[in-house]
């Protein structure tokens, strides 16, 4: 995901050849070192689009996990979530993501474009500025759209599920769902503010670039913080071992630091001590 952050730092001229007394681009002279840049453009969409839903749906396979299993105890039944039940949300993700890129790719891919502000007067460019645009301009919605509502959706739902089993989590210093929510929380959080500061600075290149990786540091961040950090903190600091009980709407712990209990088909785990 962070590695979208490199090719969006390469720039290139423009995409013919200038004259270099006038100044005037010579379209009969393409420019191949506009190559590089066209690929990049892609590329920087290719690693933040394949980086995130892999990333999100592992967390989101997580979070549906906790449901499944919330549901079941409710009815006081067992269950045995495999790693096939959650490898299928993954895939599916994943699938549809590479469906959205590629067909972006195939059809209307992203191409380095550079447009004169300002000439002096001789029509000479004194100011220019470039970006990455599809070619006509109007057609990056019917693909930015999907993009943008795959993944959005995605987090929107995963923001539910974490609700929903919010207690079900509360009290387990062994269970990742807190630090899950706290993660697509703060993604969202991140996102529902960034995208309508992009559009603000889209006018300036220098700001426009700024807030996108800006934006894609912080979403990386948030994925990789609150799910490690609490992992080496549990690692080189002594967490308290005890019984853990598990009820219908809550999940309680004692004979460590918290006790409570919950209403119904208690079911006791008693945790190893470490060695």
């Amino acid at each position: 995901l962070s590695l979208s952050i490199i090719p969006l730092s390469i720039e290139a001229d423009y995409r013919y050849q200038q004259d270099p007394y006038t100044g005037e681009l010579l379209l009969s002279n393409p420019n191949n070192d506009i190559v590089g840049a066209d690929i990049a453009c892609m590329a920087s969409l290719w690693l933040f689009g394949i980086g995130f839903i892999v990333a999100f749906s592992a967390l989101f396979a997580k979070i549906h996990r906790l449901k499944k299993v919330m549901l079941m105890s409710q009815e006081c039944r067992k269950i045995i979530v495999e790693p096939k039940d959650v490898m299928v949300i993954m895939l599916v993700l994943l699938v549809l993501e590479t469906a959205i890129l590629l067909v972006w790719q195939l059809v209307a891919p992203l191409q380095w474009e550079r447009t004169v502000l300002s000439t002096d007067v001789n029509d000479y460019p004194e100011k220019s500025v470039g970006k990455c645009q599809t070619s006509p301009t109007e057609d990056i919605q019917y693909f930015l759209v999907p993009f943008c509502v795959l993944n959005m959706g995605c987090l929107v739902y995963a923001l539910y599920l974490s609700f929903i089993t919010r207690n079900m989590v509360h009290g387990m210093h062994l269970s990742e769902g807190m630090w899950i929510t706290a993660s697509m929380t703060g993604i969202f959080q991140v996102l529902l503010l960034g995208i309508p500061i992009l559009v603000i600075v889209s006018m300036d290149a220098n700001a426009f670039y700024f807030v996108k990786v800006c934006l894609i540091f912080i979403v990386s961040m948030s994925m990789t913080s609150f799910i490690f950090l609490p992992k080496m903190y549990g690692l080189h600091f002594d967490i308290p071992q005890g019984r853990i009980t598990v009820g219908a709407s809550s999940l309680t712990e004692t004979g460590g630091h918290r006790s409570a209990s919950g209403r119904r088909g208690y079911h006791s785990l008693e945790h190893l001590p470490q060695t």
